[in-house]
């Protein structure tokens, strides 16, 4: 019981932090926290630290209050205990990054798990999370021995997410992402069900119809983008999960708009502020959970608005993630000319349970499919997977690869100057995608952090057969170009901060480097080298730079023969040479 206390104290002393990344309530504050940054003239320093002391002390309120504590009954024990060895044994058959707990949080995931499952047996009390995350339906006194038993198994997973800091995203669902999922699926087969029955012959042959009309890729397709949603559909509306959230299908309406459901029309969502007129823009998205019309329009007009300017500033740092379709729909279509090529892997493990979810896998991932192969195979076959932990390869059984064309928007304001990228740990989810597509095209140079490692897109529900919890869990197990998983260690952006320095004030002292010669950009040799954590060292007797990388790999550069020059003692050379080099 020693390390359950441990757990307990580590859930107290990070609370602050983790509930940003699992209360809707405060996301908007936590959202607040995150964009006080220097180009924020709306809170200072001081409002700021009255923010943070604010909710730490209505969190500290939270854990005082002891009358939150859940008491498991004998009978209530039972219940979690069934509920949770469903539970454990899901997870371990379908979640592939479990080697990776014990790497990163120093327990393994089975060390974790049987904590928690002496934690039940032992009845030790804990914190209600279904009462503070969901008070309209678990604000009430528990006397049910299913309510306790449904209340201590939220808090208790939720704890888990804690501890793995949402690795994979698993996390006990909250009421209003049950509802998005279900209310979306609902939607998806009320219009489908609509176009048929304007049809009857379409309805009869549609099998032979599609193919014979689009092929058998598209009839492949449909069918993918089918079993993905039926399958969250027949996982989540169960009689027990229902019960759990407070849901009531039958009373929706299935013509309102999504984005209603999850109440997500924040019209202070996107940012714009021009910091050096007709040369430097820049734009914060909060969040990619918002409506994308109601963002598009101030996009757009900005877009418009800075045409001809030479960089253009992304600030992603702080954003949460959302719909994996938000960022290549608003921002990267929008500002492309030419189409986009973004190629990378996931890896699986082959289980019973989700294994149907992969037979016609074309658009899992909002992407085609490229090839699947025996995860072995791939990884020994492939080029510059150097840094993949073979390790790993005992757990995985195939790979995927993945390949989305980004085509320019038709009414898209195409960018032609320099398009930076600003990450931080707190980048999570569809942010962290959006980084990793970034560094992998050269869409943008990304500058910051590493991200989150929370990433993925393909994912299922574990309900528990008797409260009916509702449990996310990514499939996939993500690496970037070098076999480097991204749930370890994040995407790693292609310049860090510079000491003492966030993204955005390294961002703006790597331009003020830069300097126009005829139509092209020059930079200094020795100051870049160095931001990209390089050694420096001139040899006067070949008139030649070493520059020795972070690797430990040498470079001779002669100023001349690059295209560049030496002025006052400074060797500048063009900006398409560093990237090169680095």
């Amino acid at each position: 019981m020693t390390k359950f206390k441990k757990l307990a104290k580590t859930l107290t002393a990070g609370a602050l932090a983790l509930v940003m990344m699992v209360s809707m309530p405060f996301v908007a504050q936590a959202q607040q926290i995150q964009t006080a940054a220097p180009i924020s003239e709306e809170m200072t320093q001081e409002e700021f630290l009255d923010l943070v002391a604010e909710l730490e002390a209505m969190l500290a309120e939270m854990f005082a209050n002891t009358q939150n504590l859940i008491f498991l009954t004998e009978e209530a024990r039972e219940i979690a205990l069934d509920d949770f060895e469903y539970f454990e044994w899901y997870l371990l058959e379908v979640f592939p990054q479990q080697n990776i707990v014990g790497r990163v949080f120093n327990d393994t995931l089975e060390d974790i798990l049987d904590i928690m499952w002496f934690a039940i047996y032992d009845k030790a009390p804990i914190n209600n999370w279904a009462a503070i995350l969901m008070p309209e339906r678990w604000g009430h006194e528990l006397e049910d021995d299913l309510d306790i038993a449904a209340a201590y198994m939220f808090s208790l997973i939720l704890m888990l997410t804690f501890e793995i800091e949402m690795l994979g995203h698993v996390s006990p669902q909250l009421d209003i992402e049950v509802q998005h999922y279900l209310f979306s699926a609902m939607q998806f087969f009320h219009a489908l069900e609509a176009e048929f029955d304007e049809d009857e012959e379409i309805e009869e042959g549609f099998t032979s119809y599609i193919i014979d009309a689009f092929g058998l890729d598209i009839y492949h397709l449909f069918y993918s983008t089918f079993d993905s949603i039926a399958s969250d559909y027949l996982i989540l509306n169960n009689p027990a999960t229902l019960w759990f959230y407070g849901l009531n299908p039958d009373e929706w309406d299935l013509y309102e708009s999504p984005f209603s459901i999850l109440g997500t029309f924040y019209e202070d969502n996107v940012t714009t502020k021009i910091i050096e007129e007709d040369r430097i823009a820049y734009l914060r998205i909060d969040s990619f959970i918002n409506d994308p019309d109601l963002d598009a329009e101030t996009l757009m007009a900005f877009y418009e608005e800075i045409q001809g300017f030479d960089h253009l500033i992304i600030d992603i740092t702080g954003n949460l993630g959302g719909f994996s379709t938000y960022f290549p729909l608003n921002v990267v279509r929008p500002l492309i000319t030419d189409n986009l090529h973004f190629r990378h892997v996931e890896f699986f493990m082959s289980s019973f349970l989700t294994d149907h979810l992969f037979e016609y896998p074309l658009s899992l991932n909002f992407a085609n499919l490229y090839d699947i192969l025996p995860a072995r195979e791939f990884v020994q076959n492939s080029q510059g997977m150097d840094m993949f932990n073979q390790d790993d390869l005992r757990l995985l059984d195939y790979a995927i690869v993945w390949e989305t064309v980004y085509t320019p928007s038709e009414d898209g304001f195409p960018f032609e100057g320099r398009i930076w990228l600003l990450t931080d740990e707190w980048s999570a989810s569809a942010s962290v995608a959006a980084a990793q597509m970034a560094v992998e095209t050269g869409f943008a140079t990304v500058v910051g952090e590493p991200t989150s490692r929370t990433s993925g897109t393909i994912h299922t529900f574990i309900t528990l057969p008797q409260t009916g919890i509702a449990v996310r869990v990514d499939l996939g197990y993500t690496t970037d170009s070098r076999g480097r998983s991204i749930e370890e260690f994040g995407v790693v952006p292609n310049i860090a901060n510079m000491d003492g320095m966030d993204a955005l004030e390294t961002t703006l002292a790597i331009i003020a480097l830069e300097k126009d010669v005829d139509g092209e950009v020059f930079v200094p040799l020795r100051q870049m080298s160095y931001i990209f954590g390089a050694s420096v060292n001139w040899d006067a007797a070949r008139s030649l730079v070493i520059i020795v990388n972070a690797s430990g790999t040498p470079h001779l550069v002669s100023v001349p023969e690059v295209g560049g020059f030496i002025e006052d003692g400074t060797s500048w050379v063009p900006r398409s040479f560093i990237e090169t080099l680095f």
